[in-house]
Formats: C-alpha cells, structure tokens, sequence
C-alpha cells in the first residue's frame, strides 16, 4: 500500500495513488495522501512550464548576443558593422536582462516573498510613462478616458511591457493601443 505507492513516487512514477478503500480509519489518510501527490504534480507540472519558458524567453537574446560577438570580432576594420553589432548586443543584453528581471520578481512571488501591492494608479499614465520608457511614441495611445484602478503598478507595467514586445516579436509591431472604459472595467 503507502509504503509501495511512495516508493514509486519517490522514483519519479508521479502519477501514483492510493485506491480508494472502505476501511473507515484509512479513508482520511488515503484522500490526504492522494490530494498531497495531486498538489506535488501540479506544482512539478507548473514548474516545468515555467523552466520551458524561461528557456524560450532567454534562447533568443543568447543566440543574437552569439552572433553578434561573432560580427564584432570578424570585423576589426568595418567600424559600421562594428557599430551596428554593438547596437544589437546592447539591445539583446538589454532584453535579457529585462527577462532576468521578470523572472526572478516571479520567483519571488512564487516563494510568497514581495507580495504585489495594490494602490490606485491612473491607467493611462502608466501607458504614456511606458511607451516613453520603452522608448516608444505615444502618438499610438488612444486614451479615451482616466481609467483609475487599483493595482500594482511594477506588475501593470511590465504586463504592458511585455504585450508590446510580443506585438513587435510575433504580429508585425504594435499598430495602436487603446484605454477605455465600460462600467467599472478598465479596457487596454
């Protein structure tokens, strides 16, 4: 029984569990032990993704950060392609330090350390110090009202963050971003 059963989970057979049993003084015990093994799957099972994501997140800026060293140290004598591999690993170190960052704030957050912390915060200035920061114009923000919420703000902004990068990775570059409001929802 249990002691079987933890074995073959302890050698990595996570999908063991307990059968149900009729003996009234072992239902409990069962049911714990099965819900226990549920809880460590998931948590093995999220982990993974997170590893499988970390992995794509931080594949692409190595590879670019590579090959531009690669440019730089073939092209002693062309100082335009020295200059514009400089500007590309600057870039790629950049947004891999950006993604460090994330993840260790998500580490963090997964331990219970640095818990968010929710204040109110104006939308729309959170957008327009966003693209700034980011170095985008914001004559692409349509801000059709304040939209107020409560939230955290280091969270907010790097969500925004990162939707505009995926805009620019995978569809082509960001066309325009919209605020609005419908009752009490806020719209981005």
């Amino acid at each position: 029984g249990i002691a079987r059963a933890t074995s073959h989970i302890a050698g990595g057979d996570i999908g063991t569990r307990l059968p149900a049993t009729r003996d009234p003084d072992l239902t409990v015990i069962v049911g714990s032990f099965n819900a226990m093994v549920e809880a460590l799957q998931e948590r093995l099972d999220r982990d993974a993704r997170f590893a499988a994501d970390v992995s794509h997140e931080l594949r692409s800026p190595v590879t670019t950060m590579i090959t531009a060293v690669d440019v730089l140290e073939q092209t002693a004598n062309d100082t335009t392609r020295r200059q514009q591999s400089i500007a590309l690993l600057r870039r790629e170190v950049d947004r891999l330090h950006h993604a460090l960052e994330q993840l260790l704030e998500l580490g963090r957050l997964e331990a219970g350390v640095g818990e968010p912390e929710h204040h109110p915060l104006e939308l729309g200035q959170l957008l327009r110090a966003t693209f700034v920061q980011t170095g985008r114009s914001t004559g692409i923000l349509e801000l059709a009202t304040d939209a107020w919420v409560a939230g955290d703000k280091n969270a907010l902004r790097r969500t925004v963050i990162n939707l505009l990068e995926n805009a620019d990775n995978h569809a082509g570059g960001v066309e325009g971003v919209t605020l609005q409001r419908e009752g009490s929802h806020a719209l981005i």
